[in-house]
């Protein structure tokens, strides 16, 4: 499953529903990946702030094997971004 959460405009919760959505998937023991879309890499720099995330996060240019892969985007992404 592919989840991504996307918006006009910054600040309305993107990372927290994403970190939370992939926490969901990973304790209901489900193989999951947090991409990091943003481009002040949000989701990175909260992993790092803590004792890290039990799943990966990793930059939409890396591959996405995990069975579910859960997306954190910029906000106002551009069209070719989404579609990519």
């Amino acid at each position: 499953m592919r989840v991504g959460f996307v918006s006009l405009k910054g600040g309305v919760g993107k990372t927290a529903l994403s970190v939370h959505t992939a926490f969901y998937f990973h304790n209901r023991r489900h193989n999951v990946q947090l991409v990091d879309g943003g481009p002040i890499e949000s989701c990175h720099r909260w992993q790092a702030s803590g004792e890290g995330f039990p799943f990966p996060v990793t930059y939409p240019n890396e591959p996405w094997d995990a069975e579910h892969v859960v997306f954190d985007t910029e906000a106002h992404p551009e069209v070719e971004d989404l579609n990519a």
